[in-house]
């Protein structure tokens, strides 16, 4: 970078609800980063713990800036943290989570290098009540419908905040950060993956933590999620005549036929499919100028072909079932 370039600014959001334990240790964090100029905004979300309360003074008369507001979620806690800065990237933190020293440096060239690039992330690693690492998958925009590819924390080019208007503050029970990721791709935006762990990620007992709840709303965010951004999933998935209720059976459909089509087993037995199940992936790319079928249609083929069939039994056989818990543990359901 030339000398006289201006060196852009960062901002690092925490939004806090009752997590003043953790609080500490995340802005921490924020002030070991090796990047500079860093600026720490806390976000406090109607907390109403008197631990929380107490830490948050103790950090605001330290210098840590602290602004207050009546609890209203998480997503219009990190809007109202972006706005109050003028950072030209910015990345929401959790108030349990922290960031490795290079975050901010690793990931903002990324950033700097192409401007359709929205936002950058990284690896995590996991703490607390496990200790594995989450290996996130390169940005797709397209699977990017499917599964929610990265994490909440990521760096993000304000510019692209401000032109899709921030979170969407009705995403009050989770998938927040997912429906942000798919108004970037909506407005054009591209995400990009720096291969390190940079991420500290606490892993609290299960049913404690957000992503943990919002699966048992899993259906009502992503009707939410299809009424937002409507377009994208019509276009991604080819179902320009169908109904809006029904796009989230085709997308659970599709969801099913990407799981199917990447197992190792179907590619080994795919090629003694009939050609017309020996489909690429869920979307409605065109071969030959044709238009592929819906998914459920797709998925129904599948499900119809001889190796799908014979994929199902090798599942239900003891020695499978022995290799599946072996692999992902006593809760693996194959």
């Amino acid at each position: 970078m030339p000398a006289d370039t201006p060196v852009p600014s960062v901002a690092i959001v925490i939004p806090c609800y009752n997590h003043g334990a953790y609080l500490p240790e995340a802005v921490a964090s924020v002030h070991a980063q090796t990047y500079a100029p860093v600026e720490c905004v806390v976000v406090d979300d109607g907390s109403t713990d008197a631990e929380t309360r107490r830490v948050l003074h103790l950090l605001q008369e330290a210098g840590t800036r602290v602004i207050s507001q009546p609890n209203q979620g998480l997503a219009a806690a990190r809007n109202a943290g972006v706005r109050a800065t003028e950072a030209a990237f910015f990345v929401p933190l959790d108030a349990d989570d922290q960031l490795e020293p290079g975050f901010v440096e690793r990931l903002l060239p990324a950033l700097q290098r192409d401007p359709q690039v929205g936002f950058c992330y990284c690896h995590v690693q996991l703490f607390g009540t496990s200790n594995d690492v989450w290996r996130c998958l390169p940005y797709d925009r397209r699977r990017a419908i499917l599964y929610n590819l990265c994490p909440a924390t990521a760096l993000i080019r304000r510019a692209a905040f401000d032109e899709v208007g921030g979170y969407q503050s009705d995403m009050v029970h989770g998938y927040e950060d997912w429906d942000f990721w798919l108004a970037l791709a909506a407005a054009g935006y591209e995400g990009r993956l720096v291969p390190a762990r940079l991420l500290l990620y606490r892993q609290h007992e299960p049913g404690v933590s957000m992503r943990d709840r919002v699966k048992t709303r899993h259906e009502e965010m992503t009707r939410r999620m299809i009424a937002h951004h409507d377009g994208l999933y019509r276009a991604l998935l080819g179902l320009s005549d169908v109904a809006e209720e029904q796009i989230f059976d085709e997308l659970m459909a599709a969801v099913e036929l990407d799981h199917i089509l990447r197992a190792r087993l179907w590619r080994v037995l795919h090629p003694f499919a009939r050609p017309d199940v020996c489909v690429d992936g869920p979307f409605a790319d065109s071969a030959a100028g044709q238009t592929r079928p819906a998914p459920r249609q797709r998925l129904a083929r599948v499900r119809a072909s001889a190796a799908y069939r014979l994929i199902a039994a090798l599942k239900r056989t003891r020695l499978h079932r022995w290799y599946a818990r072996r692999k992902y543990g006593a809760a693996a359901e194959e």
